[in-house]
């Protein structure tokens, strides 16, 4: 998780996509971050 966290914090492209995601299901970008889909997302975005 911790990773994912640090992704949140320094990659601009993955935090638009988080809150987009959040906003999208009416959750927090913290909810967000637990959901299976923006973690496999975080593999997407970390590798570009």
């Amino acid at each position: 998780m911790k990773m994912i966290q640090n992704e949140y914090r320094f990659n601009r492209h993955f935090r638009e996509y988080v809150n987009r995601y959040a906003r999208e299901h009416g959750i927090t970008p913290e909810e967000a971050l637990m959901s299976t889909e923006v973690q496999q997302a975080a593999r997407f975005y970390s590798e570009v």
